[in-house]
């Protein structure tokens, strides 16, 4: 005697499979988004390096670098500077005189990148003032090098925290809201 199954029960394996199988896309995809909506909050809140410096007088500082995302538009390494005077208009005059480099080097002292500024180049972002900005590069431990060339004559005070950011407009997103409509 052969036992054969009806043309039902087939239909209902292959639509228990089928079922299955959405629910398991589903979970994985839901989950991606999360992670991937998650990471992009930790990016924007990220402060990848900070440091001290005296922006009046020639100097090298060096502090390490933890980058974490390679997807933000560029980077950007701000001045906390609190001066409600400052504006679009007139941030290059508060620096006058400012000049030097910034070098990011990977744990073998190789140099990733480095860019320039000066008085001209910064801008008013937000709150601070924006030093320079550069293309990110890959995840990893590197060492941001600022080297200040001339210091800048008509900004107050001695201690300057320098803080990089992640340049970000919420575009990024983009993947998190894609894989959570899959």
């Amino acid at each position: 005697m052969t036992h054969t199954s009806s043309p039902i029960a087939r239909k209902r394996i292959a639509g228990c499979v089928f079922i299955l199988a959405f629910i398991g896309v589903s979970i994985y995809f839901g989950i991606r988004a999360w992670k991937w909506n998650s990471d992009f909050h930790e990016w924007i809140d990220a402060k990848p390096m900070q440091m001290t410096v005296d922006l009046r007088t020639p100097s090298t500082h060096s502090a390490p670098f933890t980058q974490t995302c390679v997807v933000a538009h560029s980077q950007s390494i701000y001045v906390a500077y609190e001066n409600p005077d400052a504006n679009d208009k007139n941030i290059a005059e508060h620096f006058a005189g400012l000049k030097g480099t910034v070098t990011i080097r990977n744990p073998t002292g190789t140099e990733i990148r480095t860019e320039h500024f000066d008085a001209e180049s910064i801008r008013l972002w937000g709150d601070d003032p924006t030093l320079v900005g550069f293309r990110p590069f890959s995840n990893g431990e590197y060492t941001a090098e600022i080297e200040i060339q001339h210091g800048a004559s008509k900004i107050e005070g001695t201690q300057h925290e320098l803080y990089a950011r992640n340049d970000l407009c919420g575009l990024e997103l983009l993947p998190a809201y894609v894989q959570g409509a899959i």
